[in-house]
């Protein structure tokens, strides 16, 4: 629209531009879900498998958010949503949702990297869409469990409560078995054990795992043991028939809370506890790290010191004290 204005001897053209179209910036149509899945799909061959199930796993979990929250997003649900309806504040939901649901802070954090990278490639603004959301591990979850909270982990009466005695059976079987991973432990059968060793392939890198059956291992799994099953654990393991593997452990992290909080802990065990529990209290026995990265199955000796943890200020003492006595000896 032009207009024309004349004041006294001044000519004024004012041109008036009705951009209104150009100022909203057009809405990306493309359906979330074929188009995640399919760039997910299409880097399978070129990406470490672990890379490539995290995103997956990661896009299977929103779609389970889509599904269970859809009368609380105002409308969208798995089938209509685009990328042009994600944004930071459904993200952040997301988040949210999957902290309720059991997932451990780096678990969700896991998570919302996988999808930042995946909405990268698509061309979407991934620093703006999980802005409010946590990307980065926390390093304080990553911490061991201390032995005197083992030991009121181990003896907090459960009353009879078959699943959480269940659950405590197999976190204690999993620091005990060198860490052994939830996500393969629900897998193990009786073909895994070889003699006096249960050996199995690792889900998430497949390297080849072995553990030692100590009598206190081979006591847990007589426990469980069923003639009908060829499963370790069928109680557990049977479950995946009706619910995924990642509702399993968030169920199973929900009773590892419960017991927590039961025995007076200040911070809740997860299922990676058992891992940092098995290395850290392996580091403190003379273990060298080395061979704690082997029981691992870990790809390098850094992994591994991410799961040790930290020395505290006695243990820092101790060693001041053992050098001075050799100095001023």
């Amino acid at each position: 629209m032009i207009t024309e204005l004349q004041i006294d001897d001044l000519y004024i053209v004012i041109t008036r531009i009705n951009d209104m179209s150009c100022a909203i910036e057009k809405k990306d149509n493309r359906l979330f879900c074929s188009t995640v899945n399919n760039e997910i799909e299409r880097r399978k061959g070129s990406v470490s498998r672990s890379t490539y199930e995290n995103e997956l796993t990661a896009y299977r979990a929103f779609k389970r958010f889509l599904k269970t929250e859809k009368n609380n997003l105002g409308g969208l649900t798995e089938e209509t949503i685009t990328l042009g309806d994600l944004t930071a504040e459904l993200l952040a939901k997301f988040e949210k949702w999957l902290l309720s649901n059991g997932a451990i802070v780096n678990t969700s954090a896991c998570y919302m990297r996988s999808l930042r990278s995946v909405s990268n490639r698509l061309g979407l603004d991934g620093q703006d869409l999980f802005k409010n959301v946590r990307t980065s591990p926390d390093k304080a979850a990553k911490k061991a469990m201390k032995s005197d909270d083992l030991r009121l982990f181990k003896q907090v009466e459960l009353k009879g409560n078959g699943w959480l005695t269940l659950v405590r059976d197999i976190f204690l079987f999993s620091t005990m078995g060198i860490g052994v991973p939830f996500a393969d432990l629900i897998g193990l059968t009786k073909k895994n054990i070889k003699g006096d060793c249960l050996i199995y392939q690792r889900k998430k890198t497949g390297r080849t795992a072995k553990i030692r059956l100590e009598k206190c291992l081979l006591d847990i799994i007589n426990r469980y043991s069923r003639p009908d099953s060829d499963y370790l654990f069928p109680q557990l393991s049977e479950q995946r028939k009706d619910i995924t593997d990642q509702s399993l452990l968030a169920k199973y992290n929900r009773g590892l809370a419960r017991i927590s909080r039961l025995a007076g802990l200040s911070k809740k065990a997860t299922s990676y506890t058992a891992r940092h529990t098995w290395a850290t209290m392996a580091l403190r026995k003379g273990g060298n790290p080395s061979a704690i990265s082997k029981g691992l199955t870990h790809s390098s000796l850094i992994v591994t010191l991410n799961y040790l943890d930290e020395l505290d200020d006695s243990e820092v003492f101790e060693l001041e004290r053992l050098v001075i006595d050799e100095i001023a000896a």
